[in-house]
Protein backbone atom coordinates (compact mmCIF):
# COMPACT_ATOMS: atom_id res chain seq x y z
CA UNK A 1 0.00 0.00 0.00
CA UNK A 2 2.55 2.57 0.40
CA UNK A 3 4.25 1.69 -2.87
CA UNK A 4 0.41 2.86 -4.02
CA UNK A 5 0.95 6.05 -2.02
CA UNK A 6 4.38 6.76 -3.46
CA UNK A 7 3.18 6.19 -7.12
CA UNK A 8 0.28 8.52 -6.31
CA UNK A 9 1.95 11.03 -4.98
CA UNK A 10 4.79 10.68 -7.49
CA UNK A 11 2.62 10.78 -10.39
CA UNK A 12 0.97 14.31 -8.89
CA UNK A 13 4.42 15.98 -8.35
CA UNK A 14 5.33 15.04 -12.01
CA UNK A 15 1.72 16.38 -12.84
CA UNK A 16 3.04 19.88 -10.59
CA UNK A 17 6.01 20.11 -12.51
CA UNK A 18 5.04 19.70 -15.17
CA UNK A 19 2.42 22.30 -15.69
CA UNK A 20 4.10 24.79 -13.45
CA UNK A 21 7.40 24.32 -16.89
CA UNK A 22 4.95 24.61 -19.51
CA UNK A 23 2.04 27.17 -18.22
CA UNK A 24 3.16 28.25 -15.10
CA UNK A 25 0.45 26.61 -12.64
CA UNK A 26 1.66 25.63 -9.18
CA UNK A 27 0.78 23.33 -7.19
CA UNK A 28 -1.28 25.71 -5.10
CA UNK A 29 -3.14 26.49 -8.11
CA UNK A 30 -4.23 22.65 -8.22
CA UNK A 31 -4.97 22.31 -4.39
CA UNK A 32 -6.81 25.33 -4.47
CA UNK A 33 -9.08 24.23 -7.39
CA UNK A 34 -9.64 20.32 -6.43
CA UNK A 35 -10.52 21.15 -2.57
CA UNK A 36 -13.19 23.84 -4.47
CA UNK A 37 -14.02 20.55 -6.74
CA UNK A 38 -14.32 18.51 -3.44
CA UNK A 39 -16.68 20.91 -1.37
CA UNK A 40 -18.72 21.71 -4.22
CA UNK A 41 -19.27 18.07 -5.17
CA UNK A 42 -19.47 16.90 -1.63
CA UNK A 43 -21.91 19.79 -0.60
CA UNK A 44 -23.92 18.36 -3.53
CA UNK A 45 -23.69 14.69 -2.20
CA UNK A 46 -24.85 16.16 1.15
CA UNK A 47 -27.82 18.42 0.05
CA UNK A 48 -28.99 15.23 -2.20
CA UNK A 49 -29.13 12.92 0.59
CA UNK A 50 -30.75 15.22 2.61
CA UNK A 51 -33.35 16.14 0.53
CA UNK A 52 -34.18 12.21 0.62
CA UNK A 53 -33.88 11.59 3.75
CA UNK A 54 -35.99 15.15 4.31
CA UNK A 55 -33.10 17.24 5.99
CA UNK A 56 -31.77 15.22 8.74
CA UNK A 57 -30.28 17.17 11.24
CA UNK A 58 -26.07 15.68 10.67
CA UNK A 59 -26.59 16.58 6.54
CA UNK A 60 -27.34 20.44 7.70
CA UNK A 61 -24.90 19.92 10.01
CA UNK A 62 -22.25 18.73 7.14
CA UNK A 63 -23.42 21.69 5.09
CA UNK A 64 -22.63 24.08 7.27
CA UNK A 65 -19.09 23.04 8.30
CA UNK A 66 -18.02 22.93 4.36
CA UNK A 67 -19.85 25.96 3.83
CA UNK A 68 -17.75 27.43 6.88
CA UNK A 69 -14.25 25.49 6.39
CA UNK A 70 -13.89 26.62 2.38
CA UNK A 71 -13.02 30.15 3.29
CA UNK A 72 -10.66 29.30 5.80
CA UNK A 73 -8.83 26.31 4.01
CA UNK A 74 -8.54 28.44 0.80
CA UNK A 75 -7.30 31.68 2.45
CA UNK A 76 -4.65 29.23 3.86
CA UNK A 77 -4.15 27.26 0.55
CA UNK A 78 -3.51 31.58 -0.69
CA UNK A 79 -1.76 32.79 2.09
CA UNK A 80 0.74 29.44 1.71
CA UNK A 81 1.31 30.26 -1.65
CA UNK A 82 2.35 34.16 -1.04
CA UNK A 83 4.48 32.88 1.91
CA UNK A 84 6.55 30.24 -0.54
CA UNK A 85 6.10 32.82 -3.80
CA UNK A 86 7.95 36.07 -1.46
CA UNK A 87 10.00 34.41 0.29
CA UNK A 88 10.87 30.32 -0.61
CA UNK A 89 9.93 28.64 2.64
CA UNK A 90 7.18 26.26 2.69
CA UNK A 91 4.52 25.52 5.58
CA UNK A 92 4.84 22.12 6.86
CA UNK A 93 1.13 20.49 5.45
CA UNK A 94 -0.34 17.82 7.58
CA UNK A 95 -0.85 16.08 4.28
CA UNK A 96 3.07 15.47 3.80
CA UNK A 97 2.81 13.07 6.40
CA UNK A 98 3.13 9.07 4.72
CA UNK A 99 1.20 7.67 7.34
CA UNK A 100 -1.37 10.03 6.94
CA UNK A 101 -2.16 10.11 3.54
CA UNK A 102 -1.75 6.12 3.56
CA UNK A 103 -5.26 6.41 6.29
CA UNK A 104 -6.66 8.61 4.12
CA UNK A 105 -6.32 6.77 0.69
CA UNK A 106 -7.28 3.18 2.57
CA UNK A 107 -10.33 5.15 4.00
CA UNK A 108 -11.15 6.32 0.19
CA UNK A 109 -10.83 2.62 -1.45
CA UNK A 110 -12.89 1.61 1.19
CA UNK A 111 -15.56 4.04 0.97
CA UNK A 112 -15.30 3.18 -2.53
CA UNK A 113 -15.57 -0.23 -2.31
CA UNK A 114 -18.52 0.42 0.22
CA UNK A 115 -20.52 2.68 -2.30
CA UNK A 116 -20.50 0.35 -5.18
CA UNK A 117 -20.57 -3.03 -3.35
CA UNK A 118 -23.90 -1.94 -1.11
CA UNK A 119 -25.23 1.48 -2.93
CA UNK A 120 -25.28 3.26 0.20
CA UNK A 121 -25.70 7.05 -1.32
CA UNK A 122 -28.54 7.54 -3.79
CA UNK A 123 -25.89 9.84 -5.48
CA UNK A 124 -23.29 7.28 -6.64
CA UNK A 125 -21.07 9.23 -9.51
CA UNK A 126 -21.17 12.75 -7.60
CA UNK A 127 -19.95 11.18 -4.55
CA UNK A 128 -17.10 8.85 -6.53
CA UNK A 129 -16.16 12.43 -8.07
CA UNK A 130 -16.15 14.14 -4.57
CA UNK A 131 -13.83 11.12 -3.65
CA UNK A 132 -11.55 11.90 -5.93
CA UNK A 133 -11.72 15.14 -5.47
CA UNK A 134 -11.02 15.03 -1.98
CA UNK A 135 -7.98 12.41 -2.60
CA UNK A 136 -6.35 14.64 -5.61
CA UNK A 137 -6.27 17.40 -3.06
CA UNK A 138 -4.34 15.39 -0.23
CA UNK A 139 -1.88 14.64 -2.67
CA UNK A 140 -1.43 18.12 -4.74
CA UNK A 141 -0.95 19.42 -1.07
CA UNK A 142 1.76 16.98 0.09
CA UNK A 143 3.68 17.83 -3.41
CA UNK A 144 6.47 20.19 -3.16
CA UNK A 145 6.63 23.15 -5.63
CA UNK A 146 9.26 24.21 -7.56
CA UNK A 147 10.74 28.07 -7.01
CA UNK A 148 8.63 30.05 -9.54
CA UNK A 149 9.93 30.71 -12.81
CA UNK A 150 8.04 31.87 -15.95
CA UNK A 151 6.69 28.74 -18.16
CA UNK A 152 7.49 28.27 -21.68
CA UNK A 153 4.41 29.00 -22.84
CA UNK A 154 4.92 32.69 -21.14
CA UNK A 155 8.30 32.43 -22.83
CA UNK A 156 7.17 31.61 -26.67
CA UNK A 157 3.93 34.27 -26.18
CA UNK A 158 6.68 37.34 -25.00
CA UNK A 159 8.78 36.30 -27.91
CA UNK A 160 6.15 36.06 -30.25
CA UNK A 161 4.80 39.50 -29.47
CA UNK A 162 8.10 40.61 -29.40
CA UNK A 163 8.67 39.31 -32.99
CA UNK A 164 5.39 40.69 -34.20
CA UNK A 165 6.74 44.36 -32.61
CA UNK A 166 9.92 43.57 -34.66
CA UNK A 167 11.97 43.44 -31.78
CA UNK A 168 13.38 39.89 -32.36
CA UNK A 169 12.73 36.85 -34.35
CA UNK A 170 9.93 34.96 -33.71
CA UNK A 171 10.90 31.33 -32.28
CA UNK A 172 9.44 27.48 -32.21
CA UNK A 173 7.44 26.46 -29.26
CA UNK A 174 9.80 24.44 -26.79
CA UNK A 175 9.04 21.03 -27.00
Amino acid sequence: MKLVDERILAGHQKFSNQTQDWIGLTKFFWQKWTYIAWSILFFLVVLLDALNNYFDFIAILLMVWIAISMPSVILTIENNERVFLKTGELKYDINQNPNLRLFILILVIIVFLLQFLLQIWPTNIIFVLALIAGTNCTYFSACTPKPPTRSRLNKWLTSLFMSLAGEIPVTQPLR
